[in-house]
């Protein structure tokens, strides 16, 4: 046993510099954007340390632009939703107001069309009043002694009222008003 448990932990140390190894290969480092000389043969170039240092600089000045592209890019599509939300908001907030107002109108006919109801008499009352007969106009007697003419009758001494034709009205139920050179 003792045997097995050295080649054991001979194997898992084996394994963890494996692991390790593997690591570091994944940390391969990105090409600096160091420019070739204008006469490069393809030889081996030495760079100074100035130079590298430089290319790091603008490496990491290029990441950091990515980063900051990236960012507003969440920023951008954060706030496209939050609009999107709010949009969403106000329609649900305008469909709402749309079926209240629809409610105090529909509310509003009812009332209307009862009161009309209320106003208008009953069948059994136009029937009774159907069964009088015609309504006459009523004009005042002329005695024999008084010979006035009928000219000169006051309008309030008329029972019988004359009333105006009513406007004409559009679809919407709107007053029609003629212009004045048509009107008699």
């Amino acid at each position: 046993m003792a045997v097995r448990n050295t080649l054991l932990n001979h194997e898992v140390s084996r394994l963890r510099e494996a692991l390790v190894n593997e690591k570091k290969k994944r940390k391969r480092g990105k090409a600096l954007l160091l420019e070739a000389p204008s006469q490069y043969d393809g030889g081996a170039v030495f760079w100074s340390p100035q130079k590298v240092q430089e290319a790091r600089d603008q490496q990491a000045q290029k990441d950091a632009n990515e980063k900051a592209l990236q960012h507003q890019k969440e920023e951008d599509q954060l706030r496209r939703e939050a609009q999107k939300a709010e949009k969403a908001r106000m329609l649900e907030e305008r469909k709402r107001t749309k079926a209240v107002a629809k409610e105090l109108r529909f509310e509003a006919q009812a009332q209307k069309e009862l009161r009309k109801l209320a106003n208008k008499p009953s069948r059994s009352q136009q029937i009774v009043s159907k069964s009088k007969g015609k309504s006459k106009a009523i004009t005042p007697q002329i005695s024999e002694d008084e010979e006035e003419p009928q000219e000169e009758l006051s309008e309030e001494d008329s029972v019988l009222e004359i009333a105006a034709p009513t406007p004409a009205r559009s679809r919407r139920n709107r007053n029609i008003n003629l212009p004045e050179r048509y009107r008699d």
